[in-house]
């Protein structure tokens, strides 16, 4: 080695300098969103879209291209121009979500600085879809605000499911009663026939009534179980009637 030739030392880009908050948030953040499975998208303090991932693209049908750098995200769920529950974090409004998401909200029990909401959203999809989102302000190591993010789920088999259990059980109580009805009837008719209180065509024109009713229970319960299959959800009109007398 030449001990006469001065030493070179390598340069490194923006040596002395401390990159911008902004350069710091796009650098890290960019690869992290984009290749994430769970639609998401990332606005900054200006309430800009900086990144909307591939997930959010296919998902929503608006590219990337379309939305970054506008402010323009809530065209994806909304048919009128509202915030979106990262807009309100940024605003730091939170006392709007209660407003936004009435009775569907929830403060991160594991995050600070993050909401979670559940919605329905009847433009999205054919039937409307539901979403479970999940929004967060990003800080830099400072502790300054540089932008929020917000994640979504699809969770409307989830609540189909949850509505189906439901009906599943209205239909379980509404076939009781009836049921119940009968047997009473059944009993009425039986303990009359042994004290001799009804004769032979009064026992028949009793019991065609009672086989009549448990026609009607299985005419309904064929309906109820074509409008699960089909979502319809729907309580049969004639079984409303029958319960009503």
């Amino acid at each position: 080695m030449d001990k006469k030739r001065p030493l070179r030392h390598a340069t490194i880009p923006h040596e002395g300098k401390k990159p911008k908050p902004s350069e710091t948030f796009a650098s890290w953040l960019q690869p992290v969103v984009d290749c994430s499975p769970i639609p998401q998208f990332v606005i900054g303090q200006d309430h800009c879209v900086r990144f909307w991932n591939k997930a959010l693209e296919r998902y929503s049908g608006l590219s990337a291209a379309e939305i970054v750098g506008t402010n323009r995200h809530w065209q994806a769920f909304y048919q009128q121009e509202r915030p979106t529950l990262a807009d309100v974090l940024l605003e730091g409004k939170t006392e709007e979500i209660a407003q936004l998401y009435e009775g569907r909200y929830n403060r991160s029990a594991l995050i600070e600085d993050a909401w979670e909401a559940t919605d329905f959203f009847p433009q999205i999809g054919k039937k409307g879809t539901w979403l479970h989102f999940t929004a967060a302000l990003i800080r830099d190591g400072t502790g300054e605000v540089l932008g929020a993010v917000e994640t979504l789920e699809d969770i409307t088999g989830l609540m189909k499911a949850e509505e189906l259990i439901a009906y599943m059980t209205e239909m379980a109580m509404r076939i009781t009663q009836p049921v119940g009805i009968i047997r009473e009837n059944l009993q009425d008719i039986a303990r009359l026939t042994r004290e001799g209180k009804l004769v032979p065509e009064e026992i028949g024109m009793l019991l065609d009534t009672q086989v009549r009713n448990a026609a009607q229970i299985q005419a309904n319960v064929g309906e109820f179980q074509k409008s699960v299959v089909e979502k319809h959800q729907e309580i049969p009109e004639a079984y409303r009637k029958f319960l009503s007398g």
